[in-house]
Parts: structure tokens; sequence; C-alpha cells
């Protein structure tokens, strides 16, 4: 929907007027830069990349009257110094995603810090939006916008703790990887600062393992691996992950491997027989 606000609004500046033949597109942090190659085939676009000068001789020595142009610039109107003329007598286009948005009354949360989440995240979001209705712009959270960016939490981790490096290369080519991980901390207090892609599938399979068996075996005073657990608030979250990556018919071999691997690192063997009877029975029935 976004392709066709940003069009309406262009032709409209170019259908009213025989002089309107040029918008300055100004975006200097770069939100827009993926979506403007989508208006090539509707206007004369002119992406700059190094040179403002070039820009100018393109326009200026163009014998088609009409050129609809469209000129992107990934900077500030006070840089585009070469360019300054045009801003007298063209439509100069500015607004930040999020007034553009505000604009076709896409609502936003008011709470600041989550509406500041969800502001981080627009450029990723338009670009999924590309193709799709106005009803993807209705009800943002930064739950849903997750969601849309992500799909499904528990499933998208699930596959990622089966082929780590398969999945964050899927992530790190949509330029999602840092959201990912950000909705991963959110949920489950874990963050890591490892590249190694096996390595942060192990280092999370432990929190919400160990956090799992802290809690099916009524969270002794004397549980050995307690410098590993999350804050308690996230206790409920990661046991249910961990049942329903048990429960999973696609995911629950990737789940007994890491867990075997797990077990090698932390031997947990002479703590738990010396748990009483019960605990153990209720332990293993998960």
């Amino acid at each position: 929907m976004i392709i066709q606000w940003l069009t309406e609004e262009f032709q409209n500046y170019f259908s009213s007027l025989p002089h309107h033949t040029l918008i300055l597109f100004f975006d200097p942090s770069g939100e827009y830069s993926r979506l403007v190659p989508k208006l090539a085939n509707t206007f004369d676009l002119i992406f700059y990349e190094s040179s403002q000068l070039w820009i100018k001789y393109q326009i200026e020595m163009s014998d088609d009257n009409n050129k609809h142009w469209l000129v992107y610039l990934p900077m500030r109107k006070q840089e585009a110094k070469y360019l300054l003329e045009y801003t007298f007598v063209a439509k100069v286009f500015d607004d930040t995603l999020y007034q553009f948005l505000k604009k076709h009354d896409v609502s936003f949360p008011t709470d600041r810090a989550e509406q500041k989440k969800i502001r981080e995240m627009l450029p990723h979001l338009a670009m999924a939006s590309v193709g799709k209705g106005e009803s993807f712009w209705e009800k943002l959270s930064a739950q849903t916008v997750y969601e849309k960016l992500i799909g499904d939490r528990d499933f998208t981790l699930m596959r990622l703790l089966d082929s780590p490096q398969r999945i964050f290369r899927e992530l790190d080519e949509q330029g999602i990887t840092d959201i990912f991980k950000r909705m991963v901390a959110e949920t489950f207090s874990f963050e890591s600062d490892t590249e190694d892609e096996e390595k942060w599938a192990d280092e999370f399979t432990a929190l919400v393992a160990v956090t799992e068996l802290y809690c099916c075996t009524e969270k002794q005073d004397d549980f050995p691996l307690k410098n590993l657990l999350p804050d308690e608030t996230y206790f409920d979250r990661c046991v249910a992950f961990v049942r329903k990556w048990q429960d999973s018919s696609s995911a629950k071999a990737a789940y007994k491997m890491r867990i075997k691997s797990l077990e090698e690192q932390y031997n947990l063997t002479s703590w738990a027989s010396q748990l009483p009877l019960d605990v153990v029975t209720q332990a293993l029935q998960h």
C-alpha cells in the first residue's frame, strides 16, 4: 500500500500543472532506499550515487518535455548545494516514514517506548508491506510488528535451532537479524555477543533448558546452575518454549541433539541423584 500512496502523491503533483516536472526526494536516514526503486516504472527515477552535478546534467540536457523526474537524494536538503535552485521550483518531499504513514492515518501506540521500537523497524516493515493492503497497517504494536517481519516467533526459533547458519543467513539477507535478536531478548532475557551461529544456538538452549529443569524440579535451593537463569518473570516463557520444542514433530530431533550436548557440558547427575523421589518423578513426566 505504501508504494500506492507514494505513487498517488507524486502523480497528483505531476498532473496538477504542466510545469510540475521534478520532485526532489530527500531521505537522509535512508528509510526509503529499498522502496524507491519500485517507483522506477512509474516515474523517471534518478537515484543519487555520488554526484549532484551529474543529476543536474541529466535534467538540464534532456530534450524530453514529458519527463517526470523523481530524484532520490539520501541527504538533508541543505546538503544538496548544487541542486538548491531546484528546491524553489520543484516539489520537495522530505517526510520521514513515520510522518508519511501518519498522513495516511496509520495509528501508532501512544506509549513512547513502544512507539520508538516500531519507528526503528519501519523501513523493514514498509518493505514487508509491499503488495499488501491497508489492513497490513492496522493495530500496530511492537509484538505485531515482530510477527509481520519474522512470522511465528517459536517456529522461527525452532527452525534456527535446527539450522542456525541457514536461518541466520536468511535473516541477514532480509536485514532483520538485529530485530530478531531484540525480540528474543525481550521475550526470554537472552543476549549473546557471539557471532558464531552454532554457539548462539547452544547458549540460547542452555538458558531455556536450564530454566525448564529448574522449574520442573520445584526450584531447589541447591540448584547448581542458578547463574544461567534469567529473571523469574521470564520463567514461564522459557518453560513454554521448551515444552513446545519437545512436542514438535519437526523440531524434536534438534532438541534432543542440543540437550545431549548441554548434558555433556553441565553434568548434573550427582545433584539429581540427591533429589526427592517425587521431584524426580515429576521432572520425568516433562
